[in-house]
């Protein structure tokens, strides 16, 4: 039996080593998963080379060890754990620190470095090592080893080495694939989570992006958006003082035509229901890469109710106060006002009487329950904000406890949380934008001008080239060359038809001719130039498209077939560009988004910034040196603090070390610019790492100037509203007070002359001296009645707990001639009438006007009166009814003014004063007073009174 061919044997393991250099090639290119792809590394190499172990050593942190990141062979648990350090004595580290594969042929004796416990505790004695990526820069080692004594060849070597090349190209890859992804993925959510509206409107005025915010501020969805241009109809624009506005007059015709920026435009849309919408615009111009105008980015944000407040702040002041609700012992609510009532019973189904765990059960076992419990329970107060699932809503609350319940105040911050959390988000991706890829040793064009250098050298031919090509030309160009005769060139182009190339770039594998290219169907006068004949070459695709072809040719045929280490060597050489193209291409993607972003943040009016925990400025954005006066180069060396006046930098800096110690800060102070103005702002910023894990503080800072113009406009109004209410006061106490006595002095003068001149005045004269005196009365009463109304507010007792039916019993009593004289009967509830907190000698009067005047306006009847009373949550009302001639309900809101009546004084005695008097003294108690009535079938006058806080408990 003839023994086996050595050179046979040797010859199939360098080919086997091809096979397995491209079979992981190819696995690169389409596997997503790294360690799968360094798991299958390590068994193909082991088994190529029949050796024990292999290994892939990942370089950790700092560098000063390696982990065992996959392998086999190796004793069960080192795989994802063990380590392995990387100083000049050990093999890592020496192979870390050479370009050459390192090979041991025997461990014991190697002089060089001593082996780790890794390889000596599994008795290996040869092997071979090489770094994974660049010497300046490596990831980390690849090596095979061997428990026996082998003697590896310099192709075993470079088999290990390709394969090296391969993990670190996929590694490489893989990290830009995921930084690429990761930026853009932040981008989208930076313009997603942006507390401000953002759309892209593109050359021809057309709607094409817009975010969330932009959305619920425009009222329509992505697609109907899609459907407007800038000037549509639909919009219904008006400007800031509600008239229509032109096409060439709106803020991206301006920006069209002058290619500057916009700024503070303030536009009136219409949503499709027909409501007004107020928006402060910001729109900037777009440029493509010729600097022609491609569109433009707008910026807006919802003025709608600050121009609502600007509307009725001239005519009425609506006094604002946190929400309220009050708990019994039980757990009951007892009260709820109206804002409460608005925030957590916005359908208006009731809660006074309601358990609050039965109305809200979702509040069980929340921070809510754990918080009212404990603060009843250790009679302390508390406070706490916290998230509400079902109204979707952040509270914040502060609860007071007593020995019967607890008061509840609380208020929505939701808009401020998501502000914060809209914030927060959004400072995070802002920081990953400016992260930097690792620095590359070599430019594309010099790694390609290398490995056309060494695929000539070692496939033996006179010309390699990268030849591109571009969908719909009818030419190929060479656009990287290596020739060692100078006769081919870069920028050469050629007919594509009549190239390898156009075979070439339509299949996926490679494409190889070993004879003249006239037997192929080419025109050989396209190569008579350069006689070349024999060709091999890959098709090269960029994210799944075809870009062109890696070409190596000879100006002489082959005898033999290209080998598979030659067919390897392209077919690697080839996926290396693919990558190396599509990072390219990933980069200048990644640019352009962040050119975009940068553009974005620069088309905001409020200021952006990122600073250290020095209080160094790391970034900020066109508006800065606009706000400020500083240019960029200034801003670039000055400190926060800088930028604020002396008497301020103190609370400033007191709020940035409190956000990197809380997370969140939120903070006014004024800014002050670089000629000494003073600019009134507030900042919100959040703490966050950088790439480096670095703590930063990211933030935006508003101009506050209008709010802080309408504040103190806003105090100013009411501090003189205040005083011209008291003016108003004194002069109806002092008028009514002062016509006293002029009034006593007609009565009294008239009726003198009544007595003494009577039997001189015929009939005449004693009926206008009649008139004179009953005027002058009924001027007195009106007067006393007005010195009563006066004096409601200013002269009324302490309220007390009163018993209604202790204050009917003595109106009556009082009432008792002119019931006797009319006949009227008075039926009262006395079971059903209730105690209320008030003033005993102001509701004596109340009811006593409201009983008169029952009996005033009886009709041509015998008066018939009922007194009743009901409970509403914690008030109670009291209602007189009659039955007499009735109100119109056209009149009933005038009845209640002072000195309006609706009839004369010969139909009706009366000051017209009563009603009012009744009013003003239930607005007093915090009260309210309703009549319901009908021409000719009586009145009902409803008076709601608190009751005494001891019945609230």
């Amino acid at each position: 039996m003839a023994a086996s061919d050595p050179s046979a044997s040797h010859l199939r393991s360098r080919v086997r080593q091809q096979e397995v250099v491209a079979e992981l090639g190819q696995q690169a290119l389409e596997c997503d998963d790294i360690d799968r792809l360094l798991h299958d590394a390590t068994v193909a190499v082991r088994d190529a080379l029949e050796a024990e172990y292999c290994k892939v050593l990942e370089r950790c942190p700092g560098g000063d060890e390696v982990r065992l990141r996959r392998g086999v062979g190796w004793q069960d648990g080192l795989v994802g754990s063990a380590t392995v350090p990387t100083d000049r004595d050990s093999q890592a580290g020496y192979t870390l620190l050479v370009e050459e594969p390192v090979v041991v042929d025997d461990l014991a004796t190697e002089e060089r470095f001593s082996g780790p416990d890794l390889l000596l505790d599994h008795d290996v004695t040869s092997g071979i090592s090489v770094v994974i990526g660049s010497l300046e820069d490596p990831w980390g080692v690849l090596g095979v080893h061997t428990t026996d004594h082998r003697e590896f060849t310099e192709h075993d070597a470079t088999f290990v080495q390709n394969v090296a090349n391969v993990l670190a190209s996929a590694i490489d890859n893989a990290q830009t694939e995921r930084n690429l992804r990761e930026e853009k993925a932040l981008k989208d959510r930076l313009v997603e989570t942006s507390p401000i509206g953002i759309t892209l409107i593109d050359a021809d005025g057309t709607n094409v992006f817009a975010n969330e915010r932009a959305e619920n501020l425009l009222g329509r969805p992505p697609d109907e958006l899609r459907s407007y241009d800038h000037d549509d109809d639909r919009w219904n624009l008006v400007d800031e003082y509600g008239e229509p506005m032109a096409s060439d007059e709106l803020p991206f015709s301006r920006v069209r035509e002058t290619g500057e920026p916009v700024f503070d435009e303030i536009v009136g849309i219409d949503h499709p229901d027909g409501t007004r919408v107020w928006l402060a615009t910001h729109c900037a111009p777009l440029t493509d890469d010729d600097g022609a105008f491609d569109g433009a980015v707008y910026a807006f944000e919802n003025i709608t109710e600050q121009k609502r407040l600007e509307s009725e702040l001239e005519t009425t002041f609506d006094r604002i106060t946190d929400a309220f609700f009050g708990l019994d012992a039980d757990w009951t609510f007892t009260y709820v006002n109206d804002r409460a009532a608005e925030l957590i019973d916005p359908d208006g189904a009731g809660l006074v009487g309601e358990n609050v765990w039965e109305a809200f059960p979702t509040a069980v076992d929340s921070t809510f329950e754990r918080e009212y419990r404990r603060a009843m329970e250790r009679q302390e107060a508390t406070s706490f904000e916290e998230y509400f699932p079902p109204l979707d809503a952040w509270f914040e609350v502060h609860a007071y406890p007593s020995e019967t319940g607890l008061s509840v105040y609380f208020r929505d911050v939701t808009d401020r949380k998501r502000m914060e959390r809209e914030l927060r988000e959004t400072n995070r991706a802002l920081q990953r934008l400016y992260e930097i890829t690792a620095d590359r040793d070599r430019s594309f064009d010099e790694k390609v001008g290398r490995l056309l250098e060494l695929g000539r050298e070692r496939l033996g031919v006179d010309v390699g080239y990268l030849a591109t090509i571009d969908e719909g030309d009818d030419d190929v160009e060479i656009a990287h060359v290596s020739d060692a005769d100078g006769n081919l060139t870069a920028g050469t182009t050629m007919p594509l038809s009549d190239t390898y190339c156009h075979w070439t770039t339509q299949q996926d594998e490679l494409l190889g001719f070993t004879e003249s290219p006239t037997d192929h169907g080419i025109d050989e006068d396209v190569y008579e130039t350069y006689e070349l004949d024999c060709y091999l070459g890959g098709r090269v695709n960029v994210n799944g498209e075809r870009y062109g072809a890696l070409c190596f040719e000879d100006e002489s045929p082959r005898e033999t077939p290209f080998t598979p280490a030659e067919r390897s060597f392209v077919e690697l050489a080839t996926q290396w560009v693919s990558y190396e193209l599509e990072r390219q291409r990933y980069q200048d993607e990644l640019e352009r988004y962040r050119e975009y972003t940068d553009d974005v943040l620069d088309a905001i009016d409020d200021v952006f910034y990122v600073l250290d925990r020095d209080g160094t400025i790391k970034r900020w954005n066109e508006s800065v040196p606009a706000v400020t006066g500083y240019a960029d180069g200034e801003i670039e060396s000055m400190h926060a603090l800088e930028f604020f006046h002396e008497a301020d930098r103190d609370a400033i800096a007191s709020a940035i070390g409190d956000a990197f110690e809380t997370g969140a800060t939120r903070v006014e102070a004024p800014i002050r610019t670089s000629d000494g103005e003073s600019i009134p702002y507030e900042f919100v910023a959040s703490a966050l790492e950088d790439p480096g894990g670095n703590p930063v503080l990211t933030g935006v800072g508003r101009d506050i100037t209008e709010r802080k113009a309408n504040q103190r406009r806003l105090e100013e109004l009411v501090a003189d509203l205040e005083e011209s209410n008291d003016r108003l006061e004194q002069f109806a106490y002092a008028a009514s007070h002062d016509l006293q006595e002029p009034l006593r002095m007609v009565s009294s003068y008239l009726t003198l002359v009544e007595r003494r001149y009577a039997d001189e005045l015929d009939a005449d004269g004693r009926e206008f001296i009649e008139f004179a005196v009953d005027g002058a009365e009924r001027m007195q009463e009106m007067i006393n009645g007005l010195l009563a109304y006066s004096r409601v507010d200013t002269q009324g007792a302490p309220f007390q707990p009163v018993e209604t039916d202790a204050v009917l019993a003595d109106v009556l009593t009082d009432l008792e001639v002119r019931i006797e004289e009319t006949g009227a009967d008075v039926d009262v509830d006395w079971e059903a009438l209730p105690a209320v907190s008030g003033d005993p000698g102001q509701l004596r009067q109340l009811f006593q006007n409201l009983l008169d005047n029952a009996i005033t306006y009886a009709g041509t009847e015998a008066p018939r009166i009922s007194v009743f009373a009901a409970k509403d949550g914690t008030e109670r009302i009291v209602s007189v009814r009659d039955q007499g001639i009735g109100i119109d309900p056209d009149d009933t809101d005038d009845i209640f003014q002072v000195f309006n009546r609706l009839h004369s004084i010969d139909e009706y005695t009366g000051t017209g004063i009563g009603l009012a008097l009744c009013e003003r003294i239930v607005e007093r108690h915090d009260g309210t007073i309703e009549v319901d009535s009908e021409l000719g079938e009586g009145s009902t006058f409803s008076v709601r009174l608190p009751a005494p806080t001891e019945a609230n408990d």
